[in-house]
């Protein structure tokens, strides 16, 4: 059988790869022979410097830039923090204030609504009676309450069946002289009812186991009531130093002498109250009060002349008032 020969055509290469097949051609026949093909030019190599150099500063860059961007904002967190807590502290004080500040006006409100309650309760009696305010009345009515002078305190007393807390007796007088007399009522050389009031306080204050007693009373006209009394006292440390403090701080013996005969003593004031009442308004416009402090004096004392030394710096005088201004008795 004849052999069937194939015969293959060797077709030479395309031109663009003749290039790459001649250095593949000497390669095989030189292997230690390098050949660089498309080698770049200098121009080439310093752009591609530059370019790797650009990159790896970038590079550097990123990786500094957000851990400065981090600080920053870091410290920018901590100051914007600091000051929203300072902000939070001042609101909350200005809160708490304002809460204090409602808290004290309700007491306040509360207080004056406490305050009320006498006066409309003698208002109250006044209407279910019938009858009306007069001057005969409002004499009585003031001897009735100050016949101890004042109390000290002006808390209120405990509740009653209502729950309605009671008004202490300072509390009461002081709604009395609201209820009854001008809130210009002259008193001596002053005016006002709160005037009256530390009048009293101070009489009070400045004496042990006082007591206003009237002896009698006249109405002279419709508008014009006098009234006598006496206002006893005992006369204690507190006496000698605001009453009779010139002889405390004499440094005559005799002086000296004196008031430690009057501490422990007690003194009967012969008193005259005139009341003066305003028609038009219904109230008490002028309280003329006169104390003889003269007459228990020279009867403890027998002297007309130690007499006189007491009453001449003594701060009770016969027409006696307070000056609330001062704070003594003129």
């Amino acid at each position: 059988m004849a052999e069937t020969t194939k015969r293959f055509l060797l077709r030479p290469p395309p031109a663009k790869h003749q290039s790459s097949a001649v250095s593949a051609c000497h390669a095989a026949v030189n292997p230690n022979k390098h050949f660089i093909i498309g080698a770049p030019s200098m121009e080439a190599l310093t752009k591609s410097d530059l370019s790797a150099r650009t990159v790896s500063s970038t590079t550097v860059n990123l990786s500094i830039n957000p851990q400065k961007r981090a600080r920053f904002r870091k410290r920018k967190m901590s100051v914007k923090s600091t000051s929203c807590r300072a902000q939070c502290r001042s609101n909350q004080a200005r809160y708490r204030q304002r809460q204090r500040e409602y808290v004290l006006k309700l007491e306040s409100t509360v207080a004056k609504l406490r305050a009320e309650i006498p006066v409309l309760g003698i208002q109250c009696r006044r209407l279910h009676d019938g009858s009306e305010q007069c001057v005969w009345d409002v004499g009585l009515e003031y001897f009735r309450l100050f016949r101890y002078g004042v109390g000290d305190s002006f808390e209120q007393g405990s509740p009653d069946t209502c729950g309605i807390p009671r008004a202490s007796e300072a509390q009461k007088q002081l709604m009395f002289l609201r209820s009854t007399m001008a809130p210009n009522v002259a008193f001596g050389s002053v005016t006002g009812v709160e005037v009256l009031m530390e009048h009293w306080r101070r009489l009070s204050e400045y004496h042990d186991n006082l007591h206003f007693h009237l002896t009698h009373m006249e109405k002279l006209s419709e508008s014009i009531v006098t009234a006598t009394a006496i206002m006893s006292v005992t006369v204690t440390k507190t006496t000698l130093e605001r009453v009779f403090s010139h002889l405390l701080e004499s440094d005559n013996v005799e002086d000296l002498s004196m008031a430690v005969n009057l501490l422990g003593h007690r003194l009967d004031y012969p008193c005259s109250v005139i009341f003066v009442w305003d028609e038009e308004s219904s109230l008490v416009e002028r309280v003329e009060t006169d104390i003889d402090t003269a007459s228990p004096l020279l009867k403890f004392l027998g002297s007309l002349e130690d007499t006189s030394r007491v009453i001449e710096g003594a701060e009770l005088t016969p027409t006696s008032s307070i000056d609330v201004a001062s704070g003594s008795t003129a």
